[in-house]
């Protein structure tokens, strides 16, 4: 089941009714793949994809320079993207399956990773994020966090790094393990139930089952 919001393609892998919704970004229609590994794991959930985002701008929270000599500069266009999701795709999807969620996380991979912990701050309507391989070297996201409190509807966070995603040249990069494993720190001694995750390889490896674990863990597998 898809449908069309604002351009963006939502794509709907149904559950059980009294499951919870994941609403999940994916950028290289990975969400059939994680959909398959979470019905091999029996994880009950309704899994709703959006693609379609414009990465850079829909998904970060504020304006950035460009992290690669090559790369876009990141325009911060993540709150607008926020209220797009809590005023019309939350609510169409509802429509779509015929019922509402008792409850609803975010999940992402890599800047969506860091979008699903940003959401949290923004908006009551997530019980939990999953942020797999999460883009947490963005910068000034650690002091965002610390400066501002999340949301009291969120019960259940999950981090993921890879064992390789520091070993960079890169001075920007070479943060996102220690940011990775401080932010899940903070969130845990704020009363959340958090786990932390380090998974063998680097950042372009096993999307798929990175998401899906983190997934499976966050609804109570």
């Amino acid at each position: 089941m898809e449908f069309v919001c604002n351009d963006l393609t939502i794509t709907i892998y149904e559950g059980e009714k009294d499951s919870p919704l994941i609403l999940m970004h994916e950028d290289h229609n990975e969400g059939e793949r994680v959909w398959k590994l979470l019905a091999e794991s029996k994880c009950s959930c309704t899994l709703a994809c959006i693609s379609g985002i414009k990465w850079g701008h829909d998904l970060a929270p504020w304006d950035a320079p460009a992290n690669f000599k090559k790369g876009e500069p990141f325009t911060g266009g993540a709150n607008e993207h926020i209220d797009l999701i809590a005023g019309r795709i939350i609510p169409e999807i509802e429509a779509a399956v015929g019922h509402g969620f008792f409850e609803r996380y975010i999940a992402g991979y890599s800047l969506a990773g860091l979008f699903a912990m940003y959401s949290v701050y923004r908006t009551e309507l997530f019980a939990g994020f999953v942020s797999a391989s999460g883009s947490m070297w963005f910068p000034n996201f650690v002091e965002y966090t610390n400066e501002h409190t999340v949301s009291d509807k969120v019960r259940r966070a999950y981090f993921s790094i890879g064992d390789k995603e520091a070993k960079t040249k890169n001075p920007i990069m070479q943060t996102v393990e220690n940011n990775t494993r401080a932010l899940a720190e903070m969130i845990s001694n704020r009363g959340i139930e958090t786990k932390f995750e380090l998974n063998a390889g680097g950042h372009f490896v096993d999307d798929d089952i990175r998401l899906a674990k983190g997934i499976a863990w966050i609804v109570g597998k």
